[in-house]
């Protein structure tokens, strides 16, 4: 059984591979990490060939995470599960801030000149992820909301479980396994560079009233306007899609940037959008 994690960045996840990795060693059953470049650089060819030798072994565990845009070619085949992940969008921005300047040594004046110089194109780098994932309904396909997780854990875990098929897991236990302070500890994580201990919702403390409008109108969107304001936001949007998501060097990635998922749903109105520059 392949398990896949494909949640866009700062989306949680980490904590939800967390929870399916810790529940395996729990039941004592091995598993082996793959993949991960393949994925994260989103090389198709390499991931074809990978997927299929993983799917002549259905006995055996595989773990496989990234930010992977090709649906069609994970969905093509039986032996899989994926875990699908989303975040509220203020909270991914206020994590990316303090990512960013923890990991990378960015400095900023504060959270509104993150969100003029990254943030917002950011964004909508986001949203184009979201909108290929988030339109699936397929039963080897697990949706979950990063609030509901934390916020009901043992149910969410529940459902989690049962998607994967892993029965007798002892909850109470799992839970402190995946832990923040344990999670650092296993990860060396100490300074919280992957694992911050933040809320969710803090994001209201932080974004000012004006960026949070802003943000509300570019996420009310339509699929199709989303990807021309992305365009006119900075085109790097349309010829380099790993700008954002960096080390993703891949042309098939940015047409498939550009075709979109289908929607059906037609009721939002795209609105003027407050140009941060």
């Amino acid at each position: 059984m392949i398990y896949f994690f494909c949640g866009a960045p700062k989306h949680g996840s980490h904590f939800q591979l967390f929870i399916i990795t810790e529940s395996l060693k729990q039941q004592g059953i091995p598993f082996e990490p793959v993949g991960e470049k393949i994925f994260d650089h989103n090389d198709n060819e390499a991931a074809k060939k990978l997927l299929h030798e993983l799917d002549q072994s259905p006995d055996e565990v595989f773990i496989a995470k990234g930010h992977f845009l090709n649906k069609k070619l994970l969905l093509s085949y039986q032996n899989i599960r994926i875990f699908h992940i989303w975040r509220d969008m203020g909270d991914v921005l206020v994590s990316r801030y303090h990512y960013q300047m923890k990991r990378y040594g960015k400095t900023y004046q504060d959270f509104s000149d993150f969100y003029r110089r990254d943030g917002r194109t950011h964004m909508f780098y986001q949203l184009a992820y979201q909108n290929i994932w988030r339109s699936v309904c397929d039963p080897r396909v697990f949706h979950i909301d990063y609030a509901e997780l934390r916020q009901h854990f043992q149910e969410s875990v529940g459902n989690m479980l049962k998607f994967a098929d892993l029965l007798g897991v002892d909850v109470a236990d799992l839970e402190a396994r995946v832990s923040l302070d344990n999670l650092r500890h296993q990860q060396n994580d100490d300074a919280g560079v992957l694992f911050r201990r933040g809320a969710v919702g803090d994001y209201e403390a932080i974004i000012s009233d004006e960026i949070q409008e802003d943000m509300k109108r570019i996420m009310e969107l339509t699929p199709t306007m989303l990807r021309v304001h992305a365009f006119l936001d900075d085109p790097r949007v349309i010829l380099a899609p790993y700008y954002v998501f960096p080390g993703k060097r891949f042309l098939n990635g940015a047409v498939r940037m550009l075709a979109g998922s289908k929607s059906s749903d037609q009721s939002h109105k795209s609105k003027p959008i407050i140009w941060w520059k």
